[in-house]
């Protein structure tokens, strides 16, 4: 496939033939230079339940690289999302920037990230979104929201944080906590990507990249990609 090929008079898509990751990071970098929203790297992540019903949430995107096969997002493990990736590790998500006229789907299956990694991005968060990980057991039902403030404080004192500066707007007070084994990271390891361009009278440009995946313990081997145009 040509490296250059325009499907019409529209504005081509620029590819990387071997490796359409790097167009993501492209598109990605777009956004975020040009701040199209308040979350450039958000994403809808879709999922299935064991009773084969499809959700679907907004999740931020906090590894994104050519280098890797995959895709890294963090959550809770006791949410509905790791609920249904406990019984069906099959995802896909979309990236949507309205203002660029663009938009990519993807799909995969999802593995646990490390704990070393899950460990080193928690202690880069700051402390009140550390303590807020600990406070919450995310999707649980509550009484009211006056009960996670009652956690937040009554987790505070745990870990020695004075009241006075858990309700202030100090940011000079700093403190690092360790991380929640119920919360950590998910790596979604990508068998296929679309790219989608907006064109004139709705003559969109479509760029599907499929390839092949198969666990191997604690990862993926990944298959070359294969590409293809579709119609609008």
């Amino acid at each position: 496939m040509s490296k250059n090929k325009s499907l019409n008079n529209n504005k081509q898509l620029f590819i990387e033939p071997d490796n359409p990751l790097k167009l993501v990071e492209e598109w990605l970098k777009e956004a975020t230079d040009g701040k199209v929203q308040r979350h450039p790297n958000a994403m809808s992540l879709s999922t299935l339940n064991i009773k084969n019903k499809v959700s679907s949430r907004i999740v931020l995107i906090k590894n994104l690289s050519s280098k890797f096969d995959y895709i890294t997002f963090y959550t809770n493990y006791l949410s509905k999302k790791a609920e249904d990736l406990n019984s069906n590790n099959s995802a896909a998500g979309l990236f949507h920037w309205d203002k660029l006229g663009k938009q990519i789907r993807i799909e995969g299956c999802v593995m646990r990230s490390p704990e070393e990694e899950s460990d080193n991005y928690f202690a880069k968060r700051p402390w009140r979104s550390q303590l807020n990980a600990w406070a919450s057991m995310q999707s649980q039902p509550i009484s009211s929201q006056d009960y996670l403030e009652k956690e937040r404080i009554k987790k505070a004192k745990t870990f020695g944080i004075p009241e006075k500066e858990l309700l202030s707007k100090n940011t000079d007070y700093d403190i690092s906590l360790p991380r929640p084994s119920y919360w950590g990271g998910y790596r979604l390891w990508i068998d296929m990507i679309e790219f989608w361009q907006e064109g004139k009278d709705r003559y969109h440009q479509r760029l599907k990249f499929k390839r092949k995946i198969e666990p191997k313990g604690e990862i993926f081997t990944c298959s070359q990609w294969v590409s293809e145009y579709l119609q609008p």
